[in-house]
């Protein structure tokens, strides 16, 4: 008997650690069924449909998302998910299988009210907030058992221009996030946590952005049907992230539909549309307009020109700073890898650099800059080969580093400094690293690259446009040295600088970005903006600034042509589009010292009448009658995204079968000492009982 005590008394102490991250203290409310093969599956299942409609330079986008309750229990379901940062979501209805609900906008606290209480009266209810401009949570109360509840959003979103092609892309899944500083407390159930992460000191909300991930084979499925009026003659259209289909619907009228080929994809990896105007057609200007009320929204885009820099005498300095956490673990680390070789090898002779490669901790491989001569490079590759992915994702002090090192001075002449920031971007501290560019960019230029299937576009995109760079995406192997040359082209050319736009005299415009940035090789210039008229005809607007130390002016005509149509508010995709920057610039004043409760009111003062999703406005839609009673439970349950494609950290995650949180250190260790802590008392539970066996047979 005293044998096996001990052994009982062992296996507590050692069960102790993992109740602290028991799934009823990290991320409280998942319910998993067990299904005939002994796998752990959601309760509640979500298919999204996903339609596009692309018109000029806005997509006008409806997400149909279906959650399926397949328990025996009444459910209410959690799912965060992502929606591009630029995103602009402008209306909210809820599906039942026979009445549709309305979504309203509201202030976030008294949207979360209006749910409340219909949840706990049984009543059918759903409620949409932002996390981050890029990440949402969606709620759905008293789904029956058996029962499908569809919820659609709608969201405008800006399409991208960029060395002759046009793209957009819809996030479909999470890269898990790195979550720093010293935990808070237990994950607050009430107020929205189902994450693996608790709150902590620098992410209070870490357990409302750290979703659970569905265990393989099983997938969130997605249909997609894309109508492309592309306004002018494409040579190409494609997708480098999924197979397609697309078909000509009028060939006058530049008119395509595009689709999935596979009707029950996954939702493993961002979807990604490309399509690329024939040879002579592409634009080199582009404005539209949309007349609401009194009022003129505008969006313009002016190509400038393609300047390639002649060959200096002063070479530059190239800062390469490398994610190799454990985030990075799989196809991310391979891509970034290449990246940086690539970058390597397009050193010349004159030119300084340097490498900082970061996990837990940073490394630089020179103690400064050096020259680029052929040993140095040489060793740099030797350097980045022997890399491995490990550890956290300690963004903060590498980039610090590499900001505020000296820069290198040659002939009293200082050279132009370039950072190259290869990551995934999965961190929850976004606001922390912006704050740290702001401060400490000087002079220097910040370029962010996206890696891996599902990187965090929201931090990538903000940190180098506050870095006064641009950001590139990667998303497969395949599309490293196309991208990276493209990259690594803007870095050595011209930079048109000290943009100015002069709009007709006489006009009270209000337009954004409202400092327009450096443009580089192949970049347009995006403006929306909105008028208090209409626009004069047969005036023009003035485009001018400083290329290779030129001035250059292009005008750009206006005409009657371009009126606009006269359109309700919520129906014109420029005006949220408008006011979906105005937010963000307002939000940006955060960074730079404006009151919060003085941000709050004049986001809201947009984000209402605009009907708007921000941090402060959320929709909600609630029905009257009541479908549960209310002497019955409500389970509530986290909605599971796909990790995504090949990205190890989080399919690693996903087979975990209790779904342990996830400490903040967010490094794959972490998780092989769990799964060893598992085997480990599994062992001494069958040493236990045979004890126990031993002492019934004495």
């Amino acid at each position: 008997m005293f044998r096996g005590t001990s052994v009982f008394i062992l296996f507590l102490s050692l069960a102790a650690p993992l109740q602290a991250q028991n799934p009823e203290n990290a991320r409280a409310g998942e319910l998993y069924l067990l299904s005939t093969d002994g796998q752990r599956q959601p309760a509640l299942h979500v298919h999204t449909d996903v339609s596009m409609e692309i018109s000029g330079m806005t997509s006008r986008v409806r997400l149909q998302q279906r959650f399926t309750n397949d328990s025996t229990e009444w459910q209410e379901g959690v799912y965060v998910f992502p929606l591009p940062e630029d995103s602009a979501v402008n209306r909210m209805r809820m599906q039942l299988s026979d009445r549709e609900l309305i979504g309203e906008i509201h202030e976030r606290e008294a949207a979360t009210q209006i749910y409340q209480q219909a949840r706990s009266e049984g009543r059918k209810a759903a409620l949409v907030e932002q996390q981050r401009p890029n990440l949402f949570t969606q709620k759905v109360a008293n789904i029956a058992p058996g029962e499908t509840v569809t919820v659609e959003l709608q969201y405008i979103q800006a399409i991208r221009y960029d060395d002759g092609h046009f793209s957009l892309r819809l996030p479909l899944t999470l890269t898990p996030r790195y979550i720093p500083g010293e935990a808070l407390g237990a994950v607050d159930v009430q107020a929205g946590g189902t994450g693996w992460s608790r709150p902590t000191i620098e992410v209070p909300d870490a357990d409302k952005i750290t979703p659970p991930y569905l265990p393989a084979p099983a997938i969130n499925p997605l249909t997609l049907t894309v109508h492309l009026q592309a306004g002018l003659s494409l040579a190409s259209i494609k997708s480098p992230s999924h197979p397609v289909i697309s078909r000509p619907l009028s060939t006058a009228n530049n008119e395509y539909q595009v689709a999935l080929r596979d009707n029950n994809t996954g939702m493993d990896r961002d979807f990604i549309l490309e399509w690329e105007p024939q040879v002579g057609t592409a634009p080199q200007a582009a404005l539209f307009s949309d007349q609401v009320d009194d009022k003129t929204y505008v969006q313009l885009m002016l190509l400038p020109p393609r300047v390639e820099m002649a060959a200096s005498t002063l070479g530059r300095e190239l800062i390469i700073i490398l994610d190799t956490s454990g985030s990075m673990a799989g196809t991310s680390m391979v891509q970034a890898k290449q990246g940086v070789e690539l970058a390597l090898g397009r050193l010349q002779g004159d030119d300084y650099f340097n490498l900082i490669e970061f996990n837990s901790e940073y490394n630089t491989l020179f103690a400064s800059s050096v020259q680029a001569t052929a040993a140095n490079v040489q060793r740099a590759v030797a350097f980045v080969r022997q890399l491995e992915s490990r550890g956290g994702t300690e963004m903060y002090p590498a980039l610090e580093h590499a900001l505020t090192a000296a820069p290198v001075t040659l002939n009293q002449q200082r050279l132009i400094k370039q950072v190259v920031f290869i990551t995934d971007g999965s961190v929850g501290n976004e606001a922390a690293i912006f704050a740290l560019i702001k401060q400490h960019l000087g002079e220097t230029r910040l370029f962010t690259v996206g890696i891996g299937s599902a990187p965090n576009s929201y931090f990538m995109r903000k940190a180098a446009e506050t870095g006064r760079g641009t950001f590139t995406y990667i998303s497969d192997t395949n599309q490293v040295v196309a991208n990276m040359d493209l990259l690594l082209r803007k870095l050595e050319n011209a930079v048109m600088a000290d943009v100015d736009i002069q709009w007709p005299a006489g006009l009270d415009v209000e337009y954004y970005p409202a400092r327009v940035p450096d443009l580089y090789l192949g970049e347009p210039l995006f403006v929306t903006a909105r008028l208090n008229s209409t626009l004069p005809a047969n005036s023009a607007i003035v485009v001018d600034g400083l290329v290779g130390g030129q001035r250059w002016e292009r005008q750009l005509k206006l005409n009657n042509s371009v009126t606009g149509n006269d359109i309700a508010l919520n129906d014109s995709a420029l005006a949220s589009y408008w006011a979906r920057q105005k937010i963000e610039s307002l939000l940006d004043g955060l960074r730079n010292g404006i009151d919060a409760a003085e941000v709050r009111s004049d986001v809201l003062g947009v984000a209402l009448p605009f009907q708007l999703m921000s941090p402060y406005t959320s929709f909600v839609a609630t029905e009257k009658r009541i479908s549960r009673p209310v002497q019955q439970a409500l389970q509530s349950s986290a909605v599971p995204n796909q990790p995504p494609q090949g990205q190890t950290l989080a399919a690693q995650m996903a087979a975990q079968s209790l779904q342990l949180a996830y400490p903040p250190t967010a490094t794959a260790a972490t998780l092989h000492f769990v799964k060893g802590l598992l085997a480990a008392l599994l062992a001494l539970l069958l040493i236990y009982r045979q004890l126990r066996k031993e002492e019934v047979r004495g």
